[in-house]
């Protein structure tokens, strides 16, 4: 169907050149009838049909999460929705900042396990008002202080432009 042909593709391609790697087959999307062409041997061909298949009767949900979750979520250095994603073979699952909402496409039992995880993630805030110097040091040259927090320990650290003296982070 040509509302799930985005998935088939996937991001920048990615689930069709998995498919043409696992399945053994080259494929090819025609943009102007959305159809897929499939070159293979018999079998690589069953193969890359069935997957297809699989891919288009995924169920999709969205799960509120707060706005806290979200951020931290999609924060760069978090890698979070790496590790479900290998713990879930086969799940999407993505957020967007400021969603207030994780996207989870897969089965059943995929879509629970991940929804799952979400209700069981507990974090832990702390905003702390930092001085004109203390926010230099914080944020050090071109954000390379919290980027190498962030990295290191796997945070989400916000920090609003700085417009006074003072700032919260």
């Amino acid at each position: 169907p040509k509302n799930r042909l985005g998935a088939v593709i996937g991001k920048n391609g990615s689930m069709i050149k998995l498919i043409e790697k696992t399945c053994h087959v080259q494929m090819n999307v025609n943009s102007q009838n959305d159809h897929i062409s499939i070159k293979g041997s018999d079998d690589a061909v069953r193969q890359a049909v069935i997957e297809i298949e699989r891919i288009i009767n995924l169920q999709e949900d969205e799960v509120a999460i707060s706005d806290s979750i979200c951020n931290y979520l999609s924060a760069r250095d978090v890698k979070v929705l790496d590790q479900w994603r290998e713990d879930v073979p086969g799940v999407y699952v993505d957020t967007t900042r400021g969603s207030g909402k994780l996207t989870i496409r897969g089965d059943q039992h995929q879509i629970e396990l991940i929804t799952r995880k979400v209700q069981s993630l507990n974090l832990t805030a702390e905003k702390r008002q930092l001085s004109g110097k203390e926010v230099a040091l914080m944020v050090g040259r071109k954000g390379a202080s919290i980027d190498r927090l962030c990295s290191e320990y796997e945070i989400c650290i916000l920090a609003p432009k700085q417009d006074s003296e003072t700032s919260t982070v």
